[in-house]
């Protein structure tokens, strides 16, 4: 799987749609969106003190 993944990264500043579509398929996008939100979320409560 990491060969995969390596192979099918983004050169910094291009978007190759062969390779998105394949993050698509992976759920690569849809984890990175999830960590985001729990980290933001962990942030907010830890700025309100909880």
């Amino acid at each position: 799987m990491v060969k995969e993944y390596v192979l099918h990264k983004n050169p910094e500043e291009k978007m190759v749609q062969k390779n998105i579509e394949w993050h698509k398929q992976n759920g690569t996008y849809t984890f990175s969106y999830g960590l985001g939100v729990v980290i933001v979320t962990i942030g907010i409560l830890t700025l309100m003190g909880i």
